[in-house]
């Protein structure tokens, strides 16, 4: 690389190294906020929060960056950091927690710049990294009070809401025992009854929910989740409800545009806590679907799978890099064989999906199966398969972008 002979070239060089190590700076940034203070009521792992909270970094990394290229012009406050501080609100986070996490990734983000500067070899380096130290702080302190702003508006509409009470007592329960008093106010049944915990993501959640919950024989508890889009609920019932009833109930109510997550059946309060943290665990894989049920029980193993490094690496290097020397680096073999297990592994049924005949899909898994030889375990495959396919793996094969209104996963590249 030439050496920068300009500030402004610094700057340009800086920005572009920043822009390329996006989603690595974005992690890092992420892991760098101190986890005590995540949440109030203890959901560090709530995957709508961090969902939230990882755009919002996203976001803040692209608008720092484009003030930079402008010579310290601000433009319009991004969307995901106006929605990050209305989310805190609603979970009850308290501003100053709010603040100090900005603090922390704007340290760390001013780290990144550092080593980017020093990186270009630029003589006068220390005198450009001042001058952006200036610049950057004003801008921390715009995005810090634009937030702040956006955080007090929030808290003024929800201090007069009786729906925000009964949020705050739902998140209460989830995690501590709660006044027997206090719980008549969510006319709803916790202690003595079944519950099949349902999040919904959508612009029709709400409608979706309410018209589960008016099925007879149920009663319904609902809170907003941690965004506008997004419902917590419970259907409760004297009886077992399963989550095949639940798909019954969703089939015959005509609902829309809303993507369900559950969890399993459970009794009393403890059932109740249970099945709501298996359909948070749902909504990880949900996120990527549109309009389906996605259930706990059925994805665990891929869940689990895109929480640890080590395992997508294993899953990465053992059943995927080697479906990359087949014909068209495996892509048709792959998706065949995804067909293939979300149909049941029914091959006519996987075929007639994807416009292949029986033999095809049959062909593909025949040569799957000899270049796997004896390593092949067909349900390591199918979680291999839906992991790259959620793209929390790269093995070296030309992937589309993952969905818009899911946050971008921490890819596990293959070497």
């Amino acid at each position: 690389m030439n050496c920068p002979a300009s500030p402004d070239e610094v700057y340009a060089v800086v920005v572009a190294a920043l822009r390329s190590r996006g989603q690595e700076v974005a992690e890092k940034i992420h892991a760098s906020i101190p986890a005590a203070e995540t949440d109030p009521v203890g959901h560090n792992g709530d995957g709508e929060y961090q969902h939230g909270r990882v755009a919002a970094i996203a976001a803040t990394i692209e608008y720092s960056l484009d003030a930079i290229e402008r010579g310290g012009e601000w433009g319009e406050m991004p969307q995901a950091l106006a929605a990050h501080a209305r989310r805190a609100a609603r979970i009850g986070m308290r501003p100053g927690v709010l603040v100090r996490h900005y603090l922390a990734g704007h340290g760390r983000f001013m780290g990144f710049i550092r080593d980017e500067i020093e990186r270009t070899g630029y003589a006068d380096h220390e005198a450009v990294l001042e001058h952006l130290r200036e610049n950057y702080g004003s801008l921390l302190d715009h995005i810090v009070a634009s937030v702040e702003d956006e955080y007090e508006r929030e808290s003024e509409h929800l201090a007069c809401s009786p729906e925000h009470r009964s949020a705050k007592l739902v998140r209460r329960l989830i995690v501590e025992d709660v006044d027997p008093a206090e719980l008549k106010e969510l006319n709803y049944e916790v202690g003595s009854r079944w519950h099949l915990g349902v999040i919904a993501v959508g612009a029709e959640s709400a409608e979706t929910v309410r018209r589960l919950g008016a099925a007879p024989g149920r009663t319904l508890l609902s809170v907003a989740g941690d965004d506008e889009e997004t419902v917590w609920a419970w259907l409760g019932s004297k009886t077992k409800l399963s989550v095949a009833d639940f798909k019954r109930l969703l089939s015959t109510s005509g609902c829309r545009h809303a993507t369900l997550a559950t969890g399993d059946p459970g009794n009393g309060l403890i059932g109740w806590r249970q099945t709501h943290d298996e359909a948070e665990l749902a909504l990880l894989i949900a996120r990527h679907k549109s309009q389906e049920v996605t259930r706990c029980a059925d994805v665990l193993p891929v869940v689990a799978a895109m929480q640890n490094d080590a395992m997508l690496r294993i899953y990465g290097t053992v059943y995927l890099q080697p479906l990359n020397s087949l014909h068209g680096c495996g892509l048709p073999a792959r998706k065949s064989l995804l067909a293939y297990f979300k149909h049941g592994r029914n091959a006519s049924s996987a075929g007639k999906a994807i416009g292949l005949t029986r033999r095809t899909v049959e062909n593909h898994l025949c040569d799957v199966r000899k270049v796997l030889g004896d390593l092949l375990d067909l349900t390591a495959l199918e979680i291999a398969l839906r992991l790259e396919e959620l793209g929390y793996i790269d093995a070296g094969t030309k992937r589309t972008e993952p969905p818009s209104n899911v946050p971008a996963p921490p890819s596990a590249t293959v070497v």
